[in-house]
């Protein structure tokens, strides 16, 4: 029996919630000590553990979810990988957890969506051809946690070049040149796609920190085909 559209994003909507039933200590820890713990209990149930941290920032910690969810993609009920990121006391912080959330908020906030590589609609989502965000799938109500799409990181294996190229650009643009013609508008390639979409996402919305460390890789689930992404637009 298929769901309906309205169906699966329910689920969607409960995904968070299921992490978050399942390690109590999302919901019972006082918010400054939640990473300390979860990494304990993690560490102590890896084996069978749901969540998997895949790297930590200044101010938030990403977490692989291993169970993939649904959602309803141009019309089709599709499965994709997704990932929590999680505020702790770092190193932007005094003494309260406030940076990562603010990131978090930032991150969910609508007046991204033009820019998303997957756009909500009223009953589901649909590719945006010209996205360069991940965006943000579901949030918990003090934006402590939110899900986001999956991307992979850029490595020696995943090569931003690869995944850039055009006929203007046969080689690529790499994420040197990102944060060249980002910071100090070097280079020539203004005229890349990629770079068309950066340039118009910061005349719209004021965000920082575009480098390579924030740049990855999205898979679409329905098609395979690859687009370059940031996924981190926070700060």
């Amino acid at each position: 029996m298929l769901l309906s559209a309205k169906q699966i994003n329910h689920n969607l909507n409960e995904a968070l919630s299921a992490v978050m039933d399942k390690y109590k200590v999302l919901h019972d820890a006082p918010i400054e000590n939640k990473s300390t713990e979860l990494d304990k209990h993690l560490r102590e149930t890896r084996k069978t553990a749901s969540i998997k941290k895949a790297g930590v920032g200044t101010s938030r910690i990403f977490y692989n979810i291993n169970e993939p969810d649904t959602i309803n993609l141009d019309g089709k009920h599709t499965a994709v990988k997704t990932g929590m990121k999680l505020a702790y006391l770092g190193s932007l912080d005094h003494d309260k957890v406030e940076a990562g959330i603010k990131q978090n908020r930032n991150e969910a906030d609508p007046k991204f969506k033009d820019f998303h590589i997957l756009q909500k609609t009223s009953d589901g989502y649909k590719t945006n051809e010209d996205g360069v965000l991940l965006p943000t799938l579901d949030h918990d109500k003090s934006h402590h946690l939110i899900q986001v799409l999956h991307a992979e990181p850029l490595s020696a294996k995943n090569k931003l070049e690869d995944h850039t190229k055009t006929k203007e650009f046969p080689n690529g643009i790499s994420g040197a040149d990102v944060e060249k013609h980002v910071y100090n508008n070097e280079g020539n390639i203004s005229n890349h796609p990629f770079i068309k979409q950066i340039d118009a996402l910061k005349k719209t919305h004021k965000i920082g920190d575009i480098h390579s460390e924030n740049i990855g890789i999205f898979t679409h689930p329905i098609t395979g085909k690859k687009y370059p992404v940031i996924t981190d637009y926070g700060m």
